[in-house]
């Protein structure tokens, strides 16, 4: 569900902005933080040259979070839609840190603080596609936990017609 509409999104996004970005597969962040090698195969240094935003999903076991990575700002920014401290926000983005560091990349870190907050245990995955699709239109993050449900209707929407329908 969430690489299905992240593509559709991302195509939308390059439709009419012409920036280059990449919304990487939620699979990515699994295998970078599990085996950093193998990780390597879906990267390279053009990727870092070809795209100004980096969007990765975050899955953890049972929550998902998004970190968004600025190519020219070089600046890693955290987005959950829980409450996270400090140091475990550092741990978490510590693989994406190691492998940014692995083109010479040097990130400073950014929690991004005052996020709505989800109010159940299961709306973390629509909250970080409305972080990804307010962020890629350049709008505040500014919802209502009320929003998530209308969101998951437009998800299910987009998947099934195979379109992205814009804010």
């Amino acid at each position: 569900v969430i690489n299905t509409y992240s593509l559709l999104l991302k195509e939308h996004f390059q439709s009419f902005k012409k920036e280059p970005i990449i919304i990487l597969d939620t699979s990515f962040y699994t295998m970078l933080s599990q085996e950093f090698g193998a990780s390597r195969k879906w990267w390279n240094d053009s990727y870092l040259t070809a795209n100004k935003i980096i969007f990765i999903p975050i899955h953890l076991t049972n929550h998902w979070a998004l970190a968004v990575v600025d190519v020219d700002k070089l600046k890693l920014s955290y987005y959950d839609s829980v409450q996270t401290n400090e140091s475990t926000v550092k741990l978490r983005c510590s693989p994406i840190v190691e492998w940014c560091l692995m083109f010479s990349k040097v990130l400073k870190m950014d929690r991004i603080m005052g996020l709505p907050k989800q109010k159940n245990s299961y709306d973390c995955g629509i909250y970080m596609l409305m972080y990804i699709e307010l962020l890629t239109h350049d709008l505040a993050l500014d919802f209502e936990p009320s929003d998530a449900t209308n969101m998951r209707k437009k998800v299910g929407i987009s998947l099934i017609e195979g379109k992205y329908y814009p804010i």
